[in-house]
């Protein structure tokens, strides 16, 4: 696969289409409250070391890990992706 950037982009734009058809933001409100100051600033030395960490997996090990926790999908529904 020569531009992965765009796959992933193109299964986010379809994965958040999908939910909107759904009527998921028509089900779910909420209605909390701001917080009054923002949240902690993300950690540059982090973001550097998961992406170092990320870099040196396999390719199928490193789509498992952002369809598990990036795009929060289940075991199941992870395993139903097609990965190439």
């Amino acid at each position: 696969m020569e531009n992965v950037d765009g796959y992933a982009r193109t299964i986010m734009v379809r994965a958040f289409l999908s939910e909107r058809r759904g009527g998921w933001a028509r089900r779910v409100t909420l209605a909390g409250q701001l917080p009054e100051a923002p949240g902690q600033a993300p950690d540059a030395d982090d973001a550097l070391d998961v992406r170092a960490a990320l870099a040196g997996l396999p390719a199928r090990q490193r789509a498992t890990l952002v369809l598990r926790f990036y795009c929060d999908l289940n075991v199941e529904q992870s395993a139903r992706v097609p990965l190439g």
